[in-house]
């Protein structure tokens, strides 16, 4: 693993400990996240890091490694630069960075 994605990995742990932190600090957030059942895939597009978030009714789960079947996805070209090409069932590119999701899965977002 190279310098730069043991940086990428250590910011993707650091945003579980965050989401669960606003979560536990502010109520309504909570209460906001408990609406809420998807999986959430951040990584590199080589699948070389990656970190995904569950979220469960109000529970959140960060587990690094790639999920199999992640309900959206924010993929990178590497640790440095976002990823430019679509690698699942739709795609957009909003501020360079490439977001996907399966269709059958848009209306739990």
């Amino acid at each position: 693993m190279t310098f730069k994605q043991m940086q990428f990995a250590t910011i993707l742990f650091g945003l579980g400990k965050a989401i669960n932190r606003t979560a536990q600090k502010y109520p309504a957030f909570k209460e906001r996240l408990e609406e809420k059942n998807f999986t959430a895939q951040i990584k590199i597009v080589d699948d070389s890091v990656g970190r995904y978030f569950t979220f469960d009714n109000g529970k959140i789960f960060s587990r690094r490694g790639i999920h199999a079947s992640p309900d959206i996805c924010l993929m990178f070209k590497d640790a440095k630069r976002p990823a430019v090409e679509p690698r699942e069932s739709q795609a957009w590119e909003e501020n360079g960075f490439l977001f996907s999701f399966h269709a059958e899965n848009r209306s739990r977002l």
